[in-house]
């Protein structure tokens, strides 16, 4: 993602844009479905999986990947994940380590 997005900012550079990209990734369960009423629905998701992805998603800086401490777990054999820190997120008790996925570009040694 991160490589197919520095391609796409580039292109939009040059039209006089300025593009950004961040990530948030939660792993919980949540609620999907249509809600609404009369003739107005929605599909939609909600629950705490989804409070911590948008909280996530507000925190992160351009080019970073977040992830809650279940989603770095989940990848975490296919990745490299490094502590960012503990973050203190609106609509969360408890301040939450959060994990950073580390760049490709990062992890090379030369």
């Amino acid at each position: 993602m991160r490589a197919r997005m520095d391609d796409l900012c580039r292109q939009w550079k040059r039209l006089g844009y300025r593009l950004g990209f961040g990530v948030g990734g939660s792993l919980d369960y949540a609620t999907v479905g249509m809600i609404g009423f009369g003739g107005r629905f929605d599909y939609t998701a909600s629950g705490t999986a989804i409070n911590l992805v948008a909280r996530l998603c507000d925190e992160v800086e351009d080019g970073e990947i977040l992830l809650s401490p279940r989603a770095s777990i989940a990848v975490e054999d296919e990745f490299q994940v490094k502590l960012k820190g503990k973050l203190s997120l609106k609509g969360i008790r408890e301040p939450l380590e959060v994990f950073r996925l580390v760049d490709v570009s990062e992890s090379r040694v030369d």
